[in-house]
C-alpha cells in the first residue's frame, strides 16, 4: 500500500492498541495529525490516567479520560479507535471512552509520533504544542 492509500484508510477510521508499563504520570503516547496540526486524534498519559485528544467538526478540541490509572509500574493494554464518527478508548480490556461526534473524515497527512516521557506535559489546544504546567 502506498502512503497516500494509508492516509485515506485513516480518514474515516483505524484502531492504534499498545501494551505499556509505567511508573511516569505524564508521558505522551501518540499522535496522528496533519502538517498544520489542525486536525488531530492524540493520547496522553496526565496524572496517571490515559487521556485521548481530538479535533472535532470546526476544529474545536475535544478530551475525555480514563477513570483507571495506569502509572502503576503493571502491564497494561490501551485501545484507541476512529470508526467514523465515534472515538473510543479501552483500557485493559474496559471501554473507557465512547463519544460520538467526532470529525468523519480526519485529514491526517503527517507521520504517527510515538512516544515520549515528558514531565508535566499536556497538549496546548492552540497549537498541539506540549507545555508545562
Amino acid at each position: 500500500m502506498d502512503t497516500q492509500g494509508f492516509y485515506n484508510i485513516l480518514f474515516y477510521r483505524f484502531q492504534i492498541s499498545f501494551d505499556f508499563r509505567t511508573f511516569f504520570a505524564n508521558g505522551s503516547v501518540f499522535l496522528l495529525t496533519n502538517a498544520n496540526y489542525t486536525e488531530y486524534v492524540a493520547a496522553q498519559i496526565i496524572k496517571g490516567r490515559v487521556v485521548v485528544f481530538w479535533t472535532n467538526n470546526g476544529g474545536n478540541v475535544k478530551q475525555s479520560s480514563s477513570s483507571k490509572v495506569v502509572d502503576d509500574g503493571q502491564w497494561h493494554t490501551a485501545i484507541v479507535s476512529k470508526d467514523r464518527r465515534r472515538i473510543s478508548l479501552e483500557v485493559d480490556g474496559k471501554t473507557e471512552i465512547n463519544k460520538q461526534r467526532i470529525t468523519k473524515k480526519l485529514s491526517v497527512t503527517s507521520p504517527l509520533i510515538v512516544g515520549s516521557i515528558l514531565d508535566n506535559m499536556m497538549i496546548n489546544n492552540n497549537d498541539l504544542v506540549g507545555t508545562n504546567s
